[in-house]
């Protein structure tokens, strides 16, 4: 057959020409010339293209009539052997073959392309109407802009802990700074499981990337060069253990990763060391359950405790019989989840200034005050950044467009940032903090005695469960011995009753700093160049009276 004759088509090929009804094996075919690509993986990397390429006359009379070769469709070397050694075989013209060999690899070509971009279509969004952008932009200008995302969140199927849950959307939109912040919830699957859940719908799916387990380099080589960069990371759990916490401890600390590799030339095949660099910053959203994964491990975090009371079972209970019975609307939620996902599309990173933070202060009692001045200025940047749509963009001396936080940022902040910074000046951690509550719950009075046998019974926990707290906490001596003996059974009481009240006491002098900063209403100056100091200073009146006398 000659070499223009026009290619033959599967019945069941593909618009490029291949047929892919079997994705272990691609067929071609090209005038006589039948082709197939067996085991064929899309690569990502684009300056190769490898495939074992299988090659028959059809019709295909005797098996001795066939070639096979493993090569890379790029290497015009291999190529030319595979050409020569095919027209061998086959005893057919070799300048037909690579014309079917070409045209193969152009098909292929098309192939990984339209599967590339076939993939990322399936990660892009529907495209929201006029109406809906519109809707998210008069939100964004809204005074009561907070109260209308509680309500989207609220739509999209935060039923509880709604508090927390806008307290974790606010956190999550640090992700636009270079210092971001990160958050671990601790406690309660149920309530975890239902934020986590429902918070990553409501994220724009370019902006996040959601994970179940990674290994411990899966992080260094991505898709993009900018895969990680300014995106949020969900893990459904995380512990020590976890072979990945030490390169997420690493990653968000540092803001980047850099691990030094052994690399291969191409042309000389020689080992040489090279940089494998992975931008950042990521911001962290995860859930564990591990104890000892506390803020030391992951000292950038909040930990947020969830714990199961009457009022957040019963609204979940609530929602479980809706969802059961038809009674939710899966259209609003919907809604609501494009709304939010819209909304924080329409936010762009911008520097913002905090006028007043020279009169900010933490209360003595916090444990780590850099740390935590470090996360409440940042908290009152994402507030400020929340509200950019109603604040006046400036330029500094330098050309850089930025947004001055308020004093109403501040009051917003303070409200939020509260009970974390209680959390985070607690001696007790959070299992302990629980239990704690619990006997205090139960013995109502601070004087009143227990023993540990009625307690048990009272308290309904497992047995390993009470003892490991309790213990716990004799180590630390907030349950201390107060009478009884081994046979009559140990008599114990309270040591430190009110100290969590102490501690939200001492956490109040924010809101005093709060007022004050109010009264001295901060005029919202701009960065300006610092002025030159003349050199010839006005004379006083009484350098004046001196000269004279």
């Amino acid at each position: 057959m000659q070499a223009g004759t026009t290619e033959i088509i599967n019945s069941q090929s593909s618009p490029n020409g291949l047929d892919l009804s079997n994705e272990n094996l691609i067929m071609f075919s090209f005038g006589s010339l039948h082709f197939k690509i067996l085991g064929f993986i899309s690569t990502k990397q684009f300056e190769t293209l490898p495939a074992t390429v299988k090659v028959c006359l059809q019709p295909h009379l005797h098996d001795e009539y066939t070639y096979v070769l493993r090569l890379n469709l790029y290497d015009n070397d291999r190529i030319n052997t595979f050409c020569r050694s095919a027209a061998f075989s086959l005893k057919v013209n070799e300048a037909e073959i690579k014309k079917g060999l070409c045209s193969l690899r152009e098909k292929l070509e098309k192939h990984r392309l339209d599967e590339v971009k076939h993939k990322a279509d399936q990660r892009a969004e529907a495209p929201l109407s006029k109406k809906e952008i519109d809707q998210a932009r008069e939100i964004l200008k809204a005074d009561n802009l907070l109260e209308c995302i509680q309500g989207l969140l609220k739509q999209a199927g935060i039923v509880t802990e709604q508090e927390n849950a806008l307290r974790v959307f606010l956190i999550l939109l640090s992700r636009h700074f270079e210092k971001p912040l990160h958050v671990l919830l601790q406690g309660s699957t149920q309530l975890s499981r239902l934020l986590l859940d429902t918070l990553t719908s409501t994220i724009p799916v370019n902006q996040l990337h959601v994970q179940t387990s990674m290994s411990a380099s899966s992080m260094y080589y991505t898709r993009d060069k900018d895969y990680w960069k300014n995106k949020i990371l969900c893990m459904s759990s995380i512990e020590k253990s976890f072979k990945c916490a030490g390169t997420i401890k690493e990653f968000i600390e540092n803001n980047f990763l850099k691990r030094q590799t052994t690399e291969a030339d191409y042309i000389t095949r020689q080992l040489y060391a090279s940089d494998k660099i992975v931008p950042g910053p990521i911001c962290l959203l995860g859930y564990s359950d591990d104890e000892t994964l506390n803020s030391r491990f992951f000292q950038e975090c909040f930990f947020i405790h969830l714990t199961e009371n009457e009022q957040n079972r019963a609204e979940l209970l609530s929602r479980l019989k809706m969802d059961s019975a038809g009674l939710t609307d899966a259209q609003e939620q919907e809604q609501a989840k494009r709304l939010l996902r819209e909304i924080q599309r329409q936010i762009r990173p911008k520097k913002v200034i905090i006028p007043y933070a020279m009169e900010l202060q933490i209360p003595e009692m916090v444990f780590q005050p850099l740390r935590s001045m470090s996360q409440l200025l940042t908290f009152i940047k994402v507030v400020a950044l929340l509200h950019q749509h109603q604040l006046k963009s400036k330029k500094d001396f330098t050309g850089v467009e930025y947004i001055e936080a308020t004093p109403e940022h501040l009051e917003i902040a303070i409200s939020l940032f509260k009970s974390i910074l209680i959390t985070q000046s607690d001696l007790l951690s959070l299992h302990q903090r629980s239990f704690f509550e619990k006997i205090k719950m139960h013995l109502k009075e601070p004087d009143k005695t227990f023993k540990v046998s009625e307690l048990i019974q009272e308290l309904r926990i497992s047995k390993s469960v009470f003892y490991r707290e309790f213990n716990s906490l004799v180590e630390i001596g907030y349950i201390i011995r107060s009478g009884g003996n081994k046979k009559a059974g140990l008599i114990y009481k309270l040591a430190h009753w009110n100290d969590i009240v102490s501690i939200q006491n001492g956490i109040d002098i924010l809101d005093e700093q709060l007022k004050r900063i109010k009264e001295l209403r901060f005029p919202q100056v701009s960065q300006k160049i610092p002025s030159k100091t003349k050199s010839n200073k006005t004379k006083t009146e009484q350098e004046i009276r001196v000269e004279q006398n």
